[in-house]
């Protein structure tokens, strides 16, 4: 067969190789519709359907037939026009369907049968699949340079479209599921976000933290990168923080719950100043938690197995510094939080997280009674007069801590105010 332009619209070629595509696409989509009418219960249905499908398989074989034969009586030229066909994508006939209304039509059905299951970019790429492999494209012979071109275009044409139709899908997959975390993130009252941006905040300012303890005597690590155990150890759990850091920061801006700017606000002056989702339905968030509350128990038995170790070798040392840090009160290293309009941020932060369970005094009195007894203070020996009285000191101080709270709650019972949080767009939430 002789064409006088083998690249012309006029090329028959490209009618059978397209025929050939669409008889196969439609064999698949009728096939796919016969399937879902059989799982709703219409026989009928699925019977029509399965009938037009095995039509449509006739059809695709006799054109499919059609072009197998032109490989092999003009190669180069099939190819040519294979290529040059899938080059300007394969349309549906109906592609220009109007209803007198809808200009987009066509792409709003097409998107309809892919959703369901009857035609998608997956099926397209499987015809596509299907065809290399009948026509054997990948074993011709005798083509030209523009040919073995057009070639391994078309062999690997199919497994680029999966690719991109995976990539759509996370896509579309992912919105879909930042959809479903903002529908839970809804329920979840905004006091509960105040504790959670306090909590980030706190992770955020983690360069503050390592600088600190890059000052004590013994444990500097002064060039960023010594290979001191407890420099290393020190770069790790900076690393760990930050991630919780990101975490939360990551589930805070997606929820669209809060105002990120000033959070973002709230991190800047700090840094430069040096079980409760569970209950509310959002179990994303519920796990977030307790994953980093998991990470956060590895690092305080780390800590505290240090801490039992000095106890051993230097026991007056450690508990007059035991002592003295407890009469400067342990503070939380964001206490200095600052969003650029309340001077009390952290108070109030605090407030929000007391009453609601996250932390309050009691819980500050059963971390200090889980440290005394898991150094085993009580039964330190050989210390000063002054190390006894520390002793003494340290041991008491759980219970006068309960006691106290115990009191401010019966005088406080009925107080209460509301503060707004710039973090929740200045909507107010009971301290």
């Amino acid at each position: 067969m002789q064409l006088k332009d083998p690249k012309g619209e006029n090329n028959p070629y490209f009618g059978f190789i397209y025929t050939s595509f669409q008889e196969r696409a439609t064999f698949i989509s009728h096939g796919n519709a016969a399937r879902l009418a059989k799982q709703h219960g219409n026989l009928k249905l699925a019977q029509i359907c399965g009938l037009i499908a095995a039509d449509e398989k006739r059809h695709e074989t006799a054109y499919s037939k059609i072009v197998k034969k032109l490989f092999e009586i003009d190669p180069d030229t099939t190819i040519l026009a294979f290529a040059d066909m899938m080059k300007k994508k394969i349309s549906m006939p109906a592609h220009l369907m109007y209803d007198g209304h809808d200009h987009s039509l066509f792409d709003h059905f097409a998107g309809v049968a892919a959703r369901i299951g009857v035609y998608s970019a997956r099926d397209y790429a499987d015809v596509m699949q299907f065809l290399v492999e009948y026509w054997e494209v990948d074993k011709v012979n005798g083509l030209s340079s523009e040919g073995r071109k057009a070639q391994e275009y078309v062999c690997g044409l199919p497994q680029r479209i999966r690719i991109i139709e995976e990539r759509a899908l996370k896509r579309e997959e992912f919105h879909d599921q930042i959809k479903e975390l903002q529908a839970r993130a809804k329920e979840i009252p905004d006091e509960h976000y105040v504790v959670l941006v306090g909590h980030m905040i706190t992770k955020e300012a983690l360069p503050t933290y390592q600088t600190m303890l890059n000052t004590c005597d013994g444990v500097k690590d002064e060039t960023g990168a010594s290979l001191t155990p407890w420099a290393i150890w020190t770069r790790a759990w900076t690393a760990k923080e930050n991630r919780h850091g990101d975490l939360l920061n990551k589930y805070l801006y997606l929820s669209g719950r809060v105002d990120m700017r000033a959070v973002e606000k709230t991190i800047q002056y700090l840094i430069g100043s040096g079980m409760l989702a569970k209950q509310h339905g959002d179990l994303k968030l519920a796990q977030i938690c307790g994953l980093i509350a998991a990470d956060e128990k590895h690092h305080k038995t780390a800590y505290s197995k240090i801490v039992t170790k000095l106890f051993e070798i230097d026991p007056d040392t450690t508990i007059l510094a035991f002592a003295d840090m407890m009469k400067k009160k342990i503070s939380m290293p964001a206490h200095l939080m600052y969003d650029g309009h309340d001077h009390s941020l952290f108070d109030h932060f605090a407030g929000v997280a007391a009453r609601i369970g996250v932390y309050s005094a009691r819980d500050y009195a059963d971390v200090m009674q889980f440290l005394v007894e898991y150094w085993e203070v009580d039964k330190v020996n050989g210390l000063s007069s002054e190390g006894r009285k520390a002793q003494e000191y340290v041991c008491g101080l759980p219970q006068r801590i309960r006691v106290i709270e115990e009191r401010a709650l019966k005088r406080g019972k009925n107080e209460g105010f509301s503060v707004g949080f710039s973090w929740v767009f200045d909507r107010s939430v009971k301290v």
